[in-house]
């Protein structure tokens, strides 16, 4: 029976790297599938997500950007992919089969937010003002706060209980975007059909917190005699 574990992460973690890499490198997975889709994949290896948010940051240091907050969106951009080029790496060291679950739509959207500048003086000064209250201290940017929350609720019992506190959780602290839930239906018979391709393997999944309860859901629903 084929087994998939669920890796989750906090996007922009700066300690995400390592986490990921010591997960991999103690999982030992024999197929690895990703939340994101083929184009930012592809990008993402290319260096192009990593161009398009240097442009985005340069831009607002021009308009006035507090140079600490610029210090503090740097380190952003340093760990924004790593769930793409952490797994990228392990599997051409340790050749892994690796699958993207996501559409390509979802990229498209992504590109268009990066490449998109505003002109009028009054929108670019609102988006300094924004910028420059960034708080330092949100939890994505070190993830200790949302693992802990997340462990305790998945650690007690079946997660699916937990739906309600895990989203309000992800609310606080993630400003969760509103099109997850479909997200996570896309992905789910993607993943389901991995399973039946291989199903003696250990999968592993990696993706935001975020998703995860319904992923749970999506795959056990689905397959009550899948370990998840």
């Amino acid at each position: 029976m084929a087994e998939v574990l669920l890796l989750g992460t906090v996007h922009n973690d700066i300690l995400g790297p390592s986490r990921l890499e010591a997960a991999l490198a103690a999982e030992t997975p024999d197929v690895i599938t990703l939340e994101t889709n083929p184009k930012q994949f592809s990008a993402s290896e290319a260096g192009i997500i990593h161009r398009l948010h240097r442009q985005r940051l340069a831009f607002w240091k021009e308009h006035g950007l507090d140079p600490a907050i610029a210090a503090l969106l740097e380190n952003e951009i340093l760990t924004y992919d790593f769930e793409i080029s952490i797994p990228a790496a392990y599997s051409r060291k340790h050749p892994t089969p690796l699958h993207c679950l996501e559409k390509n739509t979802e990229y498209d959207a992504t590109i268009r937010e990066l490449s998109r500048l505003p002109r009028d003086p009054r929108e670019i000064q609102e988006h300094i003002r924004m910028l420059n209250q960034y708080d330092s201290s949100r939890v994505f940017l070190r993830g200790e706060q949302l693992y802990d929350d997340a462990h305790s609720f998945f650690s007690s019992g079946d997660p699916r209980i937990h739906a309600a506190e895990l989203r309000a959780a992800d609310m606080m602290y993630l400003h969760n975007n509103i099109n997850l839930k479909g997200r996570d239906a896309f992905m789910a018979p993607h993943l389901l059909k991995i399973v039946k391709d291989h199903p003696t393997a250990k999968i592993v999944h990696i993706g935001g917190l975020a998703h995860f309860f319904d992923d749970v859901k999506n795959l056990t629903d689905v397959q009550d005699n899948l370990r998840v």
